[in-house]
């Protein structure tokens, strides 16, 4: 990880900006945090309310290479499973780091498939130093990868209700258990 994102990251936990299940950051922190940070704390909370209860958002480290400085490096992210249907599963990795460059993206299989496609996506983000060329590419080998890991696409970070918007409009069927956790919906 970069220093200047764990300098962010220890701030976040030097004024205990932890969140459990949708408490927001204290009022008195606000106007002191970057935009970045804070929308990503938001997008957090967001995917973990919705993560299955069974399961725990998965951490993973992200193989990252530069090509400008040919430096490997590793970021921290997450991979959550959320319920879409009765026999619809997506899968969302979402990166810890404070790049708004950085999208998220979604994968869905169906149920019975996807212990399979969770370790496929997992080895994939682990092992592979080009994943996001590669999730974004139309080229074959690009294509062949995303149509194996049963990749849906990629959502921006323009800001959190832009994000949350977009992940609805992807993923309509998420409004429905949004209703059942009480979450409000972004309009």
């Amino acid at each position: 990880m970069r220093k200047d994102n764990r300098s962010a990251l220890n701030y976040f936990r030097k004024k205990s900006i932890k969140t459990n299940h949708g408490s927001g950051i204290q009022k008195l922190l606000a106007g002191k945090i970057p935009a970045n940070i804070l929308m990503k704390n938001q997008c957090i909370q967001y995917l973990n309310r919705l993560q299955l209860k069974e399961l725990k958002p998965t951490r993973l480290l992200e193989r990252t290479f530069n090509q400008t400085t040919n430096y490997l490096a590793f970021d921290f992210s997450f991979l959550y499973s959320i319920r879409l249907t009765h026999d619809k599963i997506a899968i969302i990795w979402e990166s810890l780091e404070l790049e708004k460059s950085k999208k998220t993206h979604i994968f869905t299989c169906d149920n019975d498939e996807y212990n399979l496609i969770f370790e496929s996506v997992n080895s994939h983000l682990s092992s592979e130093s080009n994943v996001r060329s590669t999730l974004n590419g139309n080229d074959e080998p690009s294509l062949n990868v995303q149509e194996k890991l049963k990749y849906f696409r990629g959502i921006r970070h323009e800001n959190y209700e832009q994000w949350a918007r977009d992940i609805e409009f992807a993923l309509p069927e998420i409004l429905e258990f949004k209703d059942n956790l009480g979450m409000p919906v972004v309009v």
